[in-house]
């Protein structure tokens, strides 16, 4: 018998030894010899990364006593009685193997820092199959010597494999051995079973988790280079083709995605072996033998039990190593598509970064398409579960196995044709995301200018209406996922029937009716339609997901931006001199045209010349195009016609609009270039910031806040402009670097940097546009931008002219004196942000986590639903968990009464289909009256929050921090949280129906079941401390990058300028290797949770499998059947339970986050304690402050910016005028009008407190033009007029007609009726600096027409315009806003002139004006 290749030796519990000596010695020797080479050239061609030491040296000793086992067992088969030339051949190719095990010993501790898997894989395997072959010989004649040196192999193997498991860290040749993480030094079984993190969790069990306390997740994971990898892969694919994406992410890491397709297909084989230990274990306790040749009945026991723990165990190993890749896979591929899609950022054209594009997909679809990774190994393994699932079936049920296929099919082209519909609904769903993020990211960063206008109840309606229309795409996705619902459920409990219908009524082959055969057949129908049921569902979430990937694609494919200059010479960068090589030009334009859509032509036959140690200034009305010109210089503008020549590519830049990063004011000054204190020093001189740092508590250490929001508008400028200074680049060009400051500090830079030789040192070169004629005096050459686009060079005779008639026209106007008191103080607005500490972090974070989980959070976001609603909810999903094991139950009563009455297969087959209309009607029921209403309320409360809460607080919240909120946490609410509901309720109840089943009908293991529930419950505890922790560090961590999309999107034109591409991308790697590592370690303690929980599965099948056949007379075959049914479903429904409640808890960290972020925010709040403000209020617009001392900021010491008992009544007529330097306090008296600061004294406006007035009221009564001005995403129209109309008089409707009539006033309506009228974007409108400025004052006069407003707020309205546009606007305002109160800051003097009077400020001091 052992001459047969058998497998097992006829009426022995054995293998025969041809079966043994060829699965379990020939195949594994062959298979690592034939490894061998690659070791081999490992040796010879890397270099060593780790030392000897006594570990190595302890290894080959086992790895040779190894060797030497193998050999003498090939002396002695030589010799053996049974003269078999195959054990001969068997033993030489294991002793050669062995010899190779040494090798690769040698080769996995030197060359490796990771235990080479493949040597722990061998040696684990061979350690089970030498088990079996020693009781194989053993129990044969005349092998006793053979197997007392077999007896050995085992045990040596195990203490090589304890060895490969020793940490190798102290003999690890590089020095920052110290800092590499235990996974990287881990061996397999320590990664296999994730027993690496398990010091992780006892950290976070006992531990608030840092940044700090998380190890380092390895090289492989580095940002950058997967970056690289991809975009070689992405730059081979064709552009073109739907899957280039897909294709080049496959390319990019070939061998990680086929590294988990064997255990995948290993995991598949255990899956399906369950049906034939069912069957054999229900046989035994039957009483039948289960095999052929009658073994012994403990033989055949112990032979279960064993099969059992193969089967569970392994099933076990299996899935945690595809996990452990596919984690790694997911991992790769979201640091490589963030940095593809940031990369992509910095290269298209400024209107399309400043687009909110990319915060969307980082945020939204990235974290999508991760998702089809694992997918892909799904849907592409449950093929082949289907596959094999149906051949395994035909065994039991023969042709009726066909009958499955059929309702795969029909149920397949079903979800195809339905994934075809989400595919198209998501993406819908997916572009309203985008514009709600997209406008709250535009809306978020103008905070205080909303606030500032009494915008913030028409934003926030706004906000509501895009919120709604989002919802409203979202249910049709919703809908779709019903009826996948219903599909998935119908694949699930309607197969079955058809299967027993076919099998009962055609094949005959339940005829008999064994109750054995018959849950076998249940059992592998299960094994079927649960893959069957998750591939229905996963196609259409597939269909969604890969959209998704297809915007992130179309977003890749994009046409960058081609810089049109051609460079002439190269010169170096940063340089302190120019070449020694004299240059004629820096910058030479010829012929330049440049058109742009919508638009026509901007520049005409544009010639320019810009020559080293000139200072060169362009100047121009208001939108004739000298930005454009300067974005020609920059490469920013494609030209039609014409050259651009640079010498060299050393440029500065400073735009009209500064960009600040939040970080302090040095860094923002210094920028990416080393620091040098003289040019600092130097720099800050220039720009006259030493006064600012001065009354600063951290002096230039304070943190600028989001955008530069702790600063004044002239602060902001002067460090932009020092930064283009400081990096003493060969050409410095300012975009209207002095329309933010007041005469007397713009008159200072402009000696300091002109007259005092720092512009043009070293024969460095300065561009400048300016919209004031008195800069010119300081140019070498001046040109001129006229109103067609040509541009024209000024001779210095028609300077000279120009500036004399300017002289002339400012002696002859009259300055009236100024009429106010006030008590000084030494102060200057506004204070610094105070940076939270890491203790001030830890205890947000821990209070934070009380949050988490807690029933409090729950019913805050079930609460809109109503008690009632959520109830029936509850309860309509239990009975349709119940629905769903009815089937199963129900045959166990027809096989206890009446097993051959098929007339009872009409009540399971109507059972079968109750559950798939319960199912997707359940869904519908969730998805309409609970998720609907508790998503809308959540997204309204924080709305509500951010728009309610003080002026203070806005200014000093991380704009970042708030669009979190918005966009990651709202997303996840939105579209992670209700799955998760659905999912952890429904298998909740499906695991207590589960324990009630197995508890009925299997006695024995009714005191197992409460045991492993306990078990769980603690695992999932234990788990939870640590996962919650890592949560919200990935969540901190994604803030920051968030922060920094939104910085770069902001300031492309500045790093592109500069030249900071590169290192704003390592910035931004960085940044994203922070994020990955604490995103990482989730997903890790994720599948460590999924192994424990399947070990503990495994050990409960073996106690189970133990009673049943060592106490087989406690339960009948038909209950153990069932029990065994339910427990072969009941260890993946723990874990998918468990997993749904962690993720649901985790993700209940969302709402947590925005509950606690809406109960943090301070709240404006005002006295309602006197009578209604009355109709059309204020009657006369008169404004009296009295005593008013108002502090900007939260700090109130005696140290804080703050304007001191200042007493003023402003009556209507030309209004009082405010000047002083910048930060002096001038915005604090506007602020402290509009009520967003507190103060002291009283404000009173036609004889009413300003605080007896409902704050928003109030500004919207009053007309404010801010300083940067509002420029929000939408249509010109709903610039123009973004007041929501149900919050104005029902008298007052805005029409087409008024709209046009207050941009022609302003001299635009030309420029929009060409460019698409009132319905075209705003952004396509690329209005210049001046022209939103006139823009503004359209909207100013429409709000004041439609309001009836008597109050007029100008803060530095007019800073950007030149002084022929400014004279005719403000002879129009002056029309417009005649009889209204008005306050006016500026520091021109024609925005002042015909003000009543004038008060200077000095840091909140008020002094006497000469006139």
């Amino acid at each position: 018998m052992d001459n047969t290749f058998g497998p097992r030796l006829l009426g022995h519990f054995d293998f025969t030894l041809l079966f043994e000596h060829t699965i379990f010695e020939i195949v594994p020797g062959s298979i690592l010899i034939f490894t061998l080479p690659l070791y081999v050239h490992k040796i010879l061609t890397c270099k060593r990364l780790v030392r000897p030491g006594w570990l190595l040296w302890a290894k080959a000793t086992v790895a040779v006593g190894i060797a030497a086992v193998q050999l003498a067992s090939v002396v002695f088969w030589f010799k053996s009685p049974l003269d078999s030339r195959l054990a001969e051949a068997a033993a030489l190719i294991y002793f050669l193997s062995s010899i190779g095990v040494i090798v690769i010993t040698y080769v996995s501790h030197t060359y490796f820092l990771q235990p080479v898997i493949f040597l722990a894989s061998y040696l684990s395997i061979t350690l089970l199959l030498d088990l079996a072959t020693v009781y194989t010989y053993y129990h044969r004649t005349g092998l006793a010597t053979i197997t007392g040196l077999t007896c050995s192999l085992p045990a040596l193997k195990v203490l090589l494999l304890v060895l490969e498991e020793t940490s190798k860290r102290p003999l690890v040749i590089a020095e920052n051995r110290n800092q590499l993480s235990r996974e990287i030094l881990a061996g397999f079984w320590n990664r296999a079973t994730f027993f690496w993190v398990n010091p992780l969790l006892l950290f976070g069990f006992t531990h608030i988790i840092q940044n700090r306390d998380l190890p380092n997740i390895g090289e492989q994971f580095d940002s950058k280079l997967l970056f690289q990898t991809l975009k070689v892969a992405w730059d081979k694919q064709n552009k073109t083709s739907k899957y280039a994406l897909l294709r080049a992410l496959v390319s990019s890491m070939p061998w990680l995605f086929l590294f988990a397709i064997l255990p995948r297909l290993v995991l598949i084989g255990f899956i399906f072996s369950q049906p034939f230990l069912l069957q054999d274990v229900v046989n035994y306790t039957s009483g039948e033998a289960t095999q052929p040749d009658h073994i012994s009945r403990e033989q055949e026991a112990t032979a279960l039990i064993l099969a059992t723990a193969l089967i569970f165990c392994g099933k076990a190993i299996s899935r945690t190593c595809f996990s452990y890749i596919r984690n790694q896979i997911i991992i790769m591929v979201r640091g490589a598509l963030t940095t593809a899609v940031y990369y992509k950022s910095l290269r298209l054209s400024v209107a399309e970064s400043e687009d909110s594009a990319t915060v969307t997909l980082i945020t939204t679809d990235i974290v999508t398409v991760e998702e089809v990774i694992s997918m892909l190994y799904d849907c592409a393994s449950m093929v082949l579960e289907v596959t094999f699932g149906t051949v395994v079936l035909s065994l039991f049920t023969g042709a009726a196995s066909a009958l499955a296929v059929i309702c795969t099919v029909i149920g397949t082209l079903m979800s195809m044709r339905l994934a075809k519909h989400i595919a198209n609904t998501r993406k819908i769903w997916n572009e309203r995301i985008h514009n709600r993020v997209a406008a709250t990211s535009n809306i978020v960063a103008q905070v205080k200018d909303i606030k500032m206008t009494g915008l913030a109840p028409s934003m926030a309606n706004h906000l509501k209406s895009l919120r709604a229309n989002e919802i409203e795409a979202s249910l049709r996705t919703r809908k779709a996922n019903c009826i996948s619902f219903g599909l998935s459920s119908f694949a699930d409990t309607v197969t079955p029937a058809v299967v027993v219908a076919g099998a009962l009524f055609w094949t005959k082959t339940l005829d008999t009716m064994s109750t054995a055969r018959f849950y076998a057949i249940l059992a592998v129908v299960t094994l079927l339609t649960d893959p069957l049921a998750s591939l229905i569902s996963l196609l259409p979430i597939w269909s969604a997901s890969f959209a998704c990937l297809s915007r992130i694609q179309s977003y890749l494919a994009q046409e960058e931006l081609q810089d049109p200059r051609r460079i002439r010479a190269s010169s170096h960068h940063g340089s302190h001199s120019v070449s020694a090589q004299p240059q004629p030009h820096f910058i030479h334009l010829r012929g330049v045209n440049v058109t742009m859509d919508l638009t026509g032509i901007i520049l005409r036959n544009a010639s320019i010349a810009i020559r080293p140690g000139e200072i060169t200034m362009i100047d121009g009305t208001v939108g004739c195009g000298k930005s454009t010109l300067l974005n020609v210089m920059l490469g920013e503008m494609p030209l039609r016609n014409g050259t651009a020549t640079l010498s060299t590519r050393s440029i500065a830049f400073a735009g009209q609009k500064p960009w600040l990063l939040n970080t302090t004011i040095r860094l923002n000054i210094i920028g990416h270039n080393p620091y040098n204190e003289v040019i600092y020093t130097r720099v800050v001189y220039i720009c006259d910031l030493q006064f600012d740092f001065d009354q600063l508590p951290n002096r230039d250490e304070t943190l600028v806040g989001s955008g530069g929001c702790q600063l004044s508008g002239g602060q902001k400028q002067r460090i932009s402009i020092a930064r283009a200074l400081y990096v003493e680049a060969d050409v410095t060009i300012l975009d209207d670097p002095f329309s933010s400051l007041d005469r007397d500090t713009s008159s200072l830079i402009r000696i300091r940097l002109f007259d005092d030789g720092h512009a043009t040192p070293d024969g460095r070169s300065l561009v400048m546009t300016t919209s004031t004629k008195q800069h010119l005096v300081n140019a070498h050459t001046v040109y001129r931008v006229q109103s067609d686009g040509f541009v024209v060079q000024m001779t210095q005779q028609q300077v000279e002219s120009e500036l004399e008639k300017l002289a002339r026209d400012h002696r002859a106007g009259v300055v009236p004196a100024a009429a106010a008191s006030a008590n000084p103080t030494a102060s200057v607005e506004p204070p610094a942000v105070v940076e939270a500490t890491d203790s001030d972090a830890e205890k947000q974070r821990e209070a934070t986590y009380k949050k988490y989980g807690s029933f409090s959070v729950y019913k805050y976001f079930l609460r809109p639903a109503g008690i009632i609603a959520v109830i029936a909810w509850l309860t309509f999903d239990a009975v349709s968990a119940a629905s769903e094991r009815m089937p199963n139950i129900y045959v166990r009563v027809w096989l206890d009464k009446h097993a051959g009455d098929n007339r009872y297969y009409i009540g399971y087959a109507l059972i079968c289909l109750l559950h798939p209309i319960l199912n997707g009607v359940g869904g519908a029921f969730f998805f309409w009256y609970i998720n609907t209403p508790a998503i809308t309320e959540l997204h309204d409360n924080l709305v509500a929050s951010v728009f309610g809460a003080t002026f203070t607080f806005l200014a000093e919240e991380d704009a970042g921090c708030i669009l979190n909120r918005f966009s990651t946490d709202m997303n996840l609410a939105t579209q992670g949280i209700p799955g998760l509901i659905l999912n952890a309720i429904f298998r909740g109840y499906t695991v207590v129906i589960d324990i009630a089943i197995i508890s009925a009908g299997a006695s024995y293991a009714a005191p197992i079941i409460p045991f492993f529930g306990f078990l769980v419950l603690a695992i999932q505890q234990f788990y939870l401390s640590t996962s919650r922790q890592l949560r919200a560090l990935e969540l901190d961590a994604t803030k920051l990058l968030v922060r920094h999309l939104l910085e770069s999107a902001a300031g492309i034109l500045h790093i592109r300028a500069f030249r900071w591409q590169e290192k704003v991308m390592d910035e931004f790697f960085t940044s994203l290797n922070i994020a990955q590592t604490p995103f990482y370690l989730l997903n890790c303690v994720q599948q460590w949770l999924e192994c424990v929980l399947d070990f503990s599965t495994a050990g409960a099948a073996i106690l189970v499998v133990t009673f049943a056949v060592k106490f087989s007379n406690t339960a009948s075959a038909n209950s153990m059947g069932l029990a065994f049914l339910s427990l072969i479903g009941f260890s993946a429904n723990v874990v998918a339970w468990v997993k749904a409640s962690v993720a649901m808890e985790t993700g209940f960290g969302a709402v947590a986050r925005i509950r606690a972020y809406c109960e943090v925010v301070p709240r404006e709040i005002y006295k309602d304690d006197k009578e209604p403000v009355p109709d059309y209020w204020p009657h006369h617009g008169l404004l009296e402050l009295n005593c008013v001392s108002a502090v900007y900021g939260s700090q109130e010491t005696s140290d804080a910016p703050q304007i001191n008992n200042l007493t003023v009544t402003i009556r209507p007529g030309p209004g009082l005028g405010i000047i002083g330097r910048t930060g002096s306090g001038k915005t604090t008296i506007l602020l402290s009008i509009l009520n967003l600061l507190k103060y002291k004294g009283t404000i009173c406006i036609d004889n009413r407190e300003i605080r007896t007035i409902c704050p928003e009221f109030l500004r919207s009564q009053i007309t404010t033009l801010t300083q940067g001005g509002l420029h929000l995403l939408g249509s010109v129209k709903f610039n123009l007029d973004p007041f929501d109309a149900s919050l104005r008089p029902p008298t007052s409707i805005i029409t087409d007609a008024m709209c046009v009539s207050m941009l022609q006033k302003v001299g635009l309506w030309d420029i929009v009726s060409a460019r698409g009228g009132l319905t075209a974007r705003m952004k396509d409108m690329k209005f210049s600096g001046g022209q939103r400025q006139l823009f503004q004052f359209a909207r100013a006069m429409l709000h004041h027409q439609s309001m009836r407003t008597k109050i007029i707020l100008m803060d530095e309205a007019t800073s950007s315009l030149d002084e022929e546009t400014e004279a005719r606007i403000l002879t129009t305002i002056n029309t417009a806003f005649a009889g209204c109160t008005k306050v006016v800051i500026s520091h021109r003097p024609a925005a002042l002139g015909n003000s009543d009077f004038l008060i200077r400020l000095n840091a909140g001091q008020v002094e006497p004006v000469t006139t």
